[in-house]
């Protein structure tokens, strides 16, 4: 990948991405597309060596290459997916690693549906594939707006599809799935090809009340989680969507946190009809 340039203009419905075909620019920017770069529109280099800007006032490019609204960008090749999930999480000033030079520039409404700093409720899993259980604790769950779905990439779970599977597109689908619900989605994690424990983004970001929603499953293995006390003292609210565990051992384990953390608050949501739905077994891992 190195080399290689995501460039991003515009602001809202229209931000845009230069490519051409499905591919990003890569060499020299201004003899290739006819955009010049200046050192004010450099944000940053990930680890592979790949190049990310914000251009203010585009030129028109040249060669084929032109600015795609995200919003009707289906897919890019190769790994150029990931790479744009990554950039666009670091407009996401509630996050960790957000970038201050992108914190006044709009996504589409599409991706995020409002800004939010005092009180999210973050829903976070590989969702591979997402399914009606994953929808039903969106129903269920109160405050609906203040929800950030946070889909992960899980290096040990097998992707939906085949090796030409682009994260962008998985990112896409979902949020135009979800486009009349108004939680929002962020796309960061969804490049990684490394494991990612909660523990190392979720106290980190920029919100005072940090809330989780998930599944009873994961609600009954937190405390097997990487750094767990940490997490749990991190937590200030957890929606719990039942699954398949047992009122008792809910119980317990919501003891167990609570010695933890008591200031912890827990909320055991309704059933509902899709509690056996599993991406595993869809998955067929």
């Amino acid at each position: 990948m190195k080399a290689f340039s995501i460039i991003l203009t515009g602001n809202g419905k229209q931000l845009c991405l230069l490519t051409k075909n499905g591919v990003i620019p890569k060499g020299d920017i201004l003899a290739e597309t006819g955009i010049s770069l200046k050192k004010r529109d450099f944000l940053f280099k990930n680890t592979l060596g790949v190049r990310f800007y914000y251009v203010k006032y585009p030129h028109k490019p040249i060669n084929g290459w032109q600015w795609i609204p995200l919003i009707s960008l289906e897919r890019l090749e190769n790994n150029f997916g990931a790479l744009l999930c990554e950039a666009l999480g670091k407009f996401w000033k509630v996050m960790p690693d957000s970038n201050k030079k992108l914190e006044i520039i709009k996504l589409p409404p599409l991706f995020k549906k409002k800004d939010l700093y005092k009180d999210v409720i973050f829903f976070p899993g590989s969702f591979n594939p997402w399914h009606k259980g994953h929808l039903e604790c969106l129903k269920l769950c109160p405050n609906k707006s203040k929800i950030i779905v946070v889909p992960d990439s899980n290096p040990w779970k097998t992707p939906v599809g085949n090796s030409r599977f682009c994260k962008w597109e998985k990112y896409r689908n979902l949020c135009l799935l979800l486009k009349n619900k108004p939680c929002s989605i962020y796309p960061g994690f969804l490049g990684l090809e490394r494991s990612n424990p909660t523990i190392t983004w979720f106290p980190k970001t920029k919100v005072k009340k940090k809330n989780l929603l998930m599944g009873d499953d994961s609600f009954l293995s937190l405390t097997n989680w990487k750094d767990f006390k940490k997490l749990i003292s991190s937590i200030h609210k957890i929606y719990v969507v039942p699954r398949m565990g047992r009122e008792e051992e809910l119980r317990t384990e919501k003891g167990r946190l609570l010695s933890i953390n008591p200031k912890l608050k827990i909320k055991f949501l309704p059933t509902h009809k899709y509690q056996k739905i599993s991406s595993t077994k869809i998955r067929g891992d």
